[in-house]
Order: C-alpha cells, then sequence, then structure tokens
C-alpha cells in the first residue's frame, strides 16, 4: 500500500476503571500521528481523568454499547472513526493508525478494517473468506470491535442506531459489516498488523448476547439477510476449523484430520509437529516405537527432550464428594484434545480444586508458554496459574484468568475459551501449580454447574510465538511417567508424511491441500494457492512469516538483495513449517 495521511483518522478510545493509564498511553502514541484523539472512560471513584486527546466522563454503568455512541458523535460525517478498546495493546500504534488509514481511505470497496488480535472471539483463521488484492489483507466474515476501522459509509449508518437497549455493546461489529456487506463493500483483517488483547471479560455474556439481539432488530432487510447468512457461516466454521492448540490455531478442517487425529490418539499420549520435527509420548512405556515412513523411506523415532518440543500435563481428580470430575464423554469432548469434566452440584459451597500436582520446570526448560482450554456452564469461577522460583522468592506470578460462560464446549473447536499464559524463564528451577477456583453456580439456585477443561500442556515460548502454528494432538489417558518422548526429523521435501504403528498407518495432514505456487516475475516474486490458506515463508529455512494465500497472486514484499541472490532459498512451508510446497 502506498503512505496515506492520517489527517482524517479520528482515533476513539474506550476506558474504564483500571486502565486509565494505558488510555493515556495509547492516546499520546496516536495524537502527532492521527487528526483527532477523543477517550471515553467511566470511573468507579469519580475521579476526573485526562491526557492527550479530548476525554470525556460517563456514569460508571456505562459499558461500551453507551460509550461507543458518545465516540460516534463526535467523528466527523467524512473522518475514518478508529476504534480501541484500552485493554488491547500494540507494539506501534502509530503504525496500526496508518495501515488503518491506508485501507480505509486507498481501497473505496472496504468498508471495515481489522487488525489481526489475538484472543478474539472473530479469528481470521475461522473467518478468513478470500485474500484481499492488497499485501497481508484478507477478506473476513467478521471481525472483533476491539480495534475497528471504519470507513465514514459505515460510521454514518451507525450513528442512526438506538444504542439505549444495547449497554454492552455486543453486535456493534456485525452492525457495521453487515451494512457494509449489505452496500458491496468488504471487511478486513490486516494479519501482518499484530494486537494482543486478554482472555478475561467482566460482565455476563448471556445478557450482552440479549441486548446484542434486541440491537440487531433495528437493521434494514438487507442488513439483516446479510447478518443471518454470515452468523450462519460463523456459526458452521467454529464446527470446519481444528484449532489444534486453541490459541495456536491450525486451519486444518476437521474432515479432513478427524479419522488420523483419533487414531493417533489411541497409540499416543501426546504429538506435536513444529519447525521440520515431529516429537510423540508413547500412551504406556511397553508400547512398541512406532515409524515414520515419509515417501518410501523409513525414518527412525530416536529419544528426545521432552521440554524440546511440548510438556503435557497430567490431571489429577479431586477427592472431594462435592466435586466429581471424569474423562469427559464424546459428546463434551474438544475435538484433538483430551477433555475432563468438573461437576459441582447445587449447594458446593466454594471450592478450590488442583487440577495438577505442582510440576517442576528444570532450569534449562526456559521460556515457556502454558495453552489450554475450558467451557463454563452455570458457574462463577476462575482458573488459578502460580508458578514460583523454587529459590528466588520475588520470582513469581498468580493470575486469575475468569471463565466465560459464553464458551459453552460443546463437540465444537470454537466453544472453548482458549487460555494461553507466558512463564518467563527465571535461571532457576520453577514450580507449576493449576487450581480450578469455583466460587458458586452463577445461575438460578439449585442448579448443577459444570466446567470442563482441556489437559494443559506447555509449549516453548519460541515456538508458541514462532511464524509457523503448531500441530499439537494429545490423547486422552495421563501420561505414564516411564515413557519416552521420541523425535523424528521430516525431510523438507517430503510428499507423504506417515505414522506407522504395526500394520496401522495414519497420514499427517502436512502435505495434502490445494496448489501453492511461486512465481519470480519483474524483478519480485509473488505466491498463490488454488483456495485460501496459510502457508510458513521460509528464507534459508528460516520461518520468518505466516502468508495467507489465495487464487490472487500476492507480492512477497522482499528485500531486492534477497529476490536478487542467487544463493538465498525462498520456500513455501505447511503451516508448521516442516514440508516445502513450493520454492522459488
Amino acid at each position: 500500500m502506498n503512505p496515506v495521511s492520517c489527517a482524517r483518522l479520528h482515533a476513539s478510545i474506550v476506558s474504564w476503571p483500571g486502565l486509565h493509564d494505558q488510555a493515556r498511553h495509547i492516546a499520546a502514541q496516536l495524537l502527532r500521528t492521527v487528526g483527532r484523539v477523543s477517550v471515553v472512560y467511566s470511573d468507579s471513584a469519580d475521579r476526573t481523568e485526562s491526557g492527550a486527546g479530548d476525554w470525556i466522563r460517563v456514569p460508571q454503568k456505562d459499558y461500551f454499547g453507551h460509550k461507543f455512541q458518545v465516540l460516534l458523535d463526535r467523528v466527523n460525517d467524512d473522518d475514518v472513526m478508529l476504534l480501541i478498546q484500552a485493554d488491547a495493546s500494540c507494539e506501534d500504534w502509530p503504525e496500526l493508525a496508518r495501515r488503518c488509514a491506508a485501507a480505509l481511505e486507498g481501497a473505496s470497496s472496504i468498508g471495515v478494517w481489522a487488525p489481526n488480535i489475538d484472543n478474539s472471539s472473530f479469528p481470521p483463521e475461522q473467518m478468513a473468506l478470500r485474500q484481499h488484492p492488497e499485501m497481508n489483507l484478507v477478506e473476513v466474515l467478521n471481525c472483533d470491535a476491539i480495534v475497528l476501522g471504519l470507513a465514514p459509509f459505515v460510521v454514518s449508518r451507525l450513528r442512526t442506531l438506538d444504542y439505549a437497549c444495547n449497554n454492552l455493546g455486543w453486535g456493534i461489529d456485525w452492525a457495521a459489516i453487515t451494512h457494509a456487506k449489505a452496500a458491496g463493500l468488504t471487511a478486513v483483517v490486516d494479519l501482518t498488523m499484530k494486537v494482543h488483547h486478554p482472555v478475561s471479560r467482566g460482565y455476563d455474556g448471556a445478557a450482552a448476547e440479549s441486548q446484542m439481539h434486541e440491537f440487531l432488530a433495528q437493521l434494514g432487510a438487507p442488513e439483516r439477510d446479510a447478518y443471518k447468512r454470515f452468523s450462519a457461516l460463523v456459526a458452521k466454521r467454529s464446527g470446519w476449523f481444528a484449532k489444534t492448540s486453541h490459541v495456536l490455531m491450525s486451519v486444518l478442517k476437521d474432515r479432513a484430520i478427524d479419522t488420523g487425529r483419533d487414531a493417533l490418539k489411541d497409540h499416543v499420549g501426546a504429538l506435536v509437529v513444529a519447525h521440520g520435527k515431529i516429537g510423540l509420548i508413547n500412551r504406556s512405556a511397553n508400547q512398541k516405537i512406532p515409524r515414520l515412513r515419509v515417501d518410501a523411506q523409513w525414518i527412525p523415532f530416536r529419544p528426545g527432550q521432552r521440554a524440546a518440543l511440548a510438556h503435557v500435563l497430567s490431571m489429577t481428580l479431586p477427592d472431594d464428594e462435592m466435586v466429581m470430575a471424569t474423562p469427559a464423554n464424546d459428546e463434551w469432548t474438544c475435538p484433538g484434545q483430551a477433555t475432563y469434566s468438573f461437576v459441582f452440584p447445587p449447594h458446593s459451597g466454594e471450592r478450590m480444586v488442583e487440577l495438577t500436582a505442582p510440576l517442576q520446570l528444570p532450569a534449562d526448560s526456559g521460556d515457556v508458554t502454558l495453552v489450554v482450554g475450558v467451557a463454563n456452564h452455570r458457574c462463577s469461577a476462575d482458573l488459578l496459574v502460580e508458578w514460583q522460583d523454587r529459590d528466588d522468592p520475588h520470582a513469581s506470578q498468580k493470575v486469575y484468568v475468569k471463565l466465560d460462560r459464553s464458551f459453552s464446549g460443546r463437540h465444537s473447536l470454537g466453544d472453548y475459551q482458549p487460555v494461553r499464559l507466558r512463564l518467563p524463564a527465571t535461571g532457576g528451577t520453577r514450580v507449576l501449580t493449576l487450581t480450578l477456583c469455583f466460587w458458586g453456580a452463577s445461575e438460578n439456585e439449585g442448579e448443577t454447574g459444570v466446567i470442563l477443561i482441556t489437559r494443559p500442556f506447555l509449549l516453548s515460548t519460541f515456538d508458541a510465538e514462532a511464524p509457523s502454528v503448531p500441530l499439537v494432538i494429545l490423547g486422552d489417558d495421563p501420561i505414564c511417567e516411564e515413557s519416552r518422548w521420541l523425535e523424528a526429523l521430516i525431510p523438507p521435501d517430503a510428499d507423504t508424511v506417515e505414522l506407522c504403528f504395526g500394520d496401522t498407518r495414519i497420514a499427517l495432514p502436512l502435505v495434502a491441500g490445494p496448489e501453492v505456487r511461486l512465481i519470480r516475475r519483474d524483478g519480485q516474486i509473488f505466491a498463490s494457492a488454488a483456495e485460501l490458506l496459510p502457508v510458513t515463508l521460509c528464507l534459508n529455512g528460516r520461518a520468518t512469516r505466516l502468508l495467507w494465500l489465495g487464487l490472487i497472486e500476492t507480492a512477497l514484499d522482499l528485500p531486492g538483495r534477497i529476490v536478487g541472490d542467487p544463493g538465498m532459498r525462498v520456500e513455501l512451508r505447511d503451516m508448521t513449517g516442516s514440508v516445502v510446497l513450493a520454492r522459488g
């Protein structure tokens, strides 16, 4: 994209108690880049806050919906509105504003723009429709109103709606996107503009959904038709796409890997594919070591360092008559993940349920990230994650993650709340504990509460944050302490990759899929694919970033010294960074 002035961009920031300093930081970062900055805030202590731009205080009872309306009234008719929730964080807010302005002022076909937000209700991996002609933009079904750019045409329409019934603000993103789509415009996500958002929320998801339906009833017939079509697709895609590690999301279609994945769970306790290496743990110590067949070649597994790829935590089932904990049945199991059910009968009272025995992470285990999925029925509960350096009392962390009741946990990946927490290296041995904190039933008195939790695992933060996407599959049974972690290398030129357990062969879904093309032309390198899919761009075998490809050729935007270097290997690999799909 060509650089575009941000003079007609109005940054509109939503703040609430505990986040005013962060709102001040965002406003100060943007003040010299955009045309105007406004911050709407509420404060339980009735204090007056100030900072860069215009600060508007509203009553503490006003949540996002009412605050959004206040901000709408301050945006000029011909301005782009850049909505930002104060709990979002970005390494470069001015660059984000420039990207937003470039998309919405430089392309008349775009009505709604969003960055790539983690912990979003509408992850681009699930929402993607097709590659947009502009580099790194993907057209999507919907995107979250955490950070959202709105074209003037869309802002004008949103200004006509009544927000009195929608204090919590769900559905504002749908109103914007359905109006854009009904007018022939698109909604896009910029995959390279990363924004972090925390995983929890502090309000009732059921009430928010009820308010949303009343709010969206105001839409016109074309908008309601667009909402009906696209919301149905969003619901359907929760079952289509496999988030195999909940947050480190794979876009392998469920129906393409269900059979192999279930067979894998019969033979292995855990399996991880990342960066050309496959690691696994047998279900039991006396099982035969599997073999890896790549094309016509047999590749041996060898003992390796378990922490090199992943550490799967064994669950502890409580000895408490007021808590019934069992492996979940098939109807209530997260696809690809061992899932456990914790049932709290009426009048259980508050309960602290230890989920795992204290786990010691050796000093050489390094920086790791905890990954787990959670669903909640009728409970007020938190997941407590604690770690402590055994030798340094000041090196510790205690994090409470609120369990969101909008994640119901049926046999659909989108129905599990993703939890991902980094445990930084301290140079010493860390002790990790996970506790389920049940505070009581949050619905009618006398009803049973149920919480579903997938088996947690630790992944090296290098792998968790790498441009490629690890494939993680977990079995149902506790990991036998005598079981060995086995590793094998996957040749990058593989055409087929199969795990063999005796006469049973299971194909790993790394190379199967649409054709991927890499073309050099006019001093540039272009890439495309027969259908939309993510690939890893590798230079001399090193993963550099995740790309989304589609039918439209995309310029890889590489420096001329790389394009012109005959010794530079440019490759597109599968999302795990293991197998070469195209090179040029």
